[in-house]
């Protein structure tokens, strides 16, 4: 197996060019999100490790996990590490950088490592094999807008067809703004429905950290779907690489006979097609969802005709430290299960 360096917190230039080559889109890998989130949680560390041979990247992953009193929670890798497409030997660069990730994990007395890794991956195998445990899978949602807007109308079900045409005939209107101050608008209607489906929402000054720390100009955007003179739903979205990621939407339910929410995101995907992005990231999707709330927007997203991209979750304790470890799983268990 050839010899891999790892380089420690790698200069930006560097990290963005690989992911840039490497990813058609992949958030959570940016150098970005990571410093939003240390922004938001003080405590938050968010270590960025690259996989090198002969002096070129193979590999590249971000972590993040927070520290208190001298102690590492839980070291997170969303979908990464993310290997060069030109590697021939990937198994090779995940069996190092992934130690390394141990390595730094041990030094921070962190409890454990947890991986979020898509399925179409592969080497999934590999993970057993360096002592991780499957504990779950989420399940994104994308729909591919890589052939324009007049094929995915030709793709997605008849209903949706028909329940834009009605938000159409009922006058809903499409604005779209690329406004800070409009982020407190967006958080009403997301609000209204987090109170409504009995969940706990992000925070406001999480979505508004996010526009903040977006370096590319306008990678975050607002839209809205006006009916009878008022806003009544709303998605906040932000662009990596050819990826339009909706991070958060909300409506009001007085107004679900217009359709607006059909209406509004295949304004957003038609938005995205005509500038030559691949794919509408819809967040995550529950397909074997039993509760009433979840099965309904399975059934809604399922019908934009979009793709299910299922990521494992693998998880490690590296931690010597075994009652902290059980007091921390005692406190967050029934928060986070794959914690």
């Amino acid at each position: 197996m050839p010899e891999y360096s790892i380089l420690e917190n790698p200069n930006r230039d560097l990290w963005d060019s690989f992911l840039a080559i490497n990813s058609l889109g992949n958030l959570w890998q940016t150098i970005d999100y990571g410093e939003s989130i240390k922004k938001l949680y003080p405590h938050t560390r968010t270590p960025r490790l690259i996989a090198t041979r002969d002096g070129e990247p193979e590999g590249i992953a971000q972590g993040r996990f927070s520290k208190y009193l001298g102690f590492g929670t839980v070291m997170n890798i969303q979908e990464g590490p993310i290997l060069s497409m030109t590697s021939k030997d990937k198994p090779g660069v995940l069996k190092s950088i992934i130690p390394a990730f141990e390595k730094l994990g041990v030094k921070n007395r962190v409890l454990r490592i947890k991986i979020l890794w898509p399925y179409k991956w592969g080497y999934t195998d590999l993970f057993g094999n360096m002592g991780y445990k499957y504990v779950g899978t989420n399940t994104a949602y994308t729909v591919d807008l890589g052939k324009g807007a007049e094929d995915l109308w030709s793709r997605i079900y008849g209903n949706k067809r028909r329940n834009i045409k009605k938000a159409l005939d009922k006058g809903v209107e499409i604005i779209e703004t690329s406004s800070f101050e409009d982020i407190e608008e967006f958080y009403r209607l997301f609000l209204d429905i987090a109170n409504r489906h009995n969940f706990v929402p992000t925070s406001l000054a999480w979505f508004q950290t996010i526009w903040k720390s977006r370096s590319q100009k306008d990678s975050s955007r607002l839209f809205f779907a006006r009916w009878k003179g008022n806003n009544v739903s709303s998605v906040f979205t932000t662009i990596h690489a050819k990826t339009i990621y909706a991070l958060g939407w909300g409506y009001l339910n007085m107004a679900l006979e217009a359709r607006p929410n059909d209406l509004l995101h295949w304004k957003i995907m038609e938005w995205g097609c005509k500038r030559g992005f691949l794919k509408y990231h819809m967040g995550d999707v529950r397909p074997d969802a039993k509760g009433l709330h979840d099965v309904g927007i399975w059934r809604w997203k399922r019908e934009w005709n979009g793709d299910l991209d299922p990521a494992y979750i693998f998880r490690k304790s590296i931690s010597k430290y075994s009652l902290i470890e059980h007091i921390y799983d005692r406190i967050k268990r029934n928060k986070d299960p794959d914690a």
